[in-house]
This record gives C-alpha cells, sequence and structure tokens, in this order.
C-alpha cells in the first residue's frame, strides 16, 4: 500500500553550498523507506490526501515528522 509520495530535487549542500540532485533512490535510503510503499511525484497525486509527501531536505534532517498534504 502507497503511503509516501517521493518528489526528488536539487538542494544546496551546508557543507559546501553546492546543489546536488537528490534522486527518487536516494530519498527511499535517506529516509529509510520500504520501496513498495513509495511512489514518485506527479501533479495528479496532490490531490490525495492521507499520502506523507517527502522531499529533499536542505537541513539534511530526514525523520518522517507525519507531514501529510
Amino acid at each position: 500500500m502507497i503511503k509516501y509520495v517521493l518528489r526528488p530535487g536539487f538542494v544546496a549542500s551546508r557543507n559546501d553550498l553546492q546543489s546536488h540532485f537528490i534522486s527518487y533512490g536516494k530519498l527511499i535510503k535517506l529516509y529509510g523507506l520500504n520501496p513498495a510503499e513509495c511512489t514518485m511525484y506527479s501533479p495528479r497525486r496532490c490531490a490525495n490526501k492521507g499520502l506523507i509527501y517527502l522531499y529533499p531536505s536542505h537541513s539534511g534532517d530526514y525523520n518522517i515528522k507525519g507531514n501529510k498534504s
């Protein structure tokens, strides 16, 4: 069952201030998720209530805090 919608993207590193792309697969690893519970972001999924949307973190904090849409 899908619980998480992942939106890959760029973040600025706090260490070197360079922009780095965080992929879908990397987000799964960083958040410690089961891939079977994840799907890639698409505009059509924005209306799905109850799913947790996860993004690259500028702070480096990849703990899920229940940021449901």
